[in-house]
């Protein structure tokens, strides 16, 4: 998925703003949730794609 897309979303779903739902992004990357494709960027609302760790195995 795309971090900008997942930003809105949390936007719409949760009525969070812009930056909490980064902030909410970087908590799920900390977890060990998810993790940018190639493990370059934190969370960030850009065009960078993430995923989950579960949909690897």
């Amino acid at each position: 998925f795309v971090g900008s897309e997942a930003v809105d979303w949390l936007v719409k779903r949760c009525n969070s703003t812009r930056e909490d739902a980064v902030a909410i992004g970087q908590i799920l990357i900390n977890r060990g949730i998810i993790h940018h494709v190639a493990d370059d960027h934190p969370f960030r609302d850009d065009y960078l794609f993430y995923r989950f760790y579960l949909d690897e195995k």
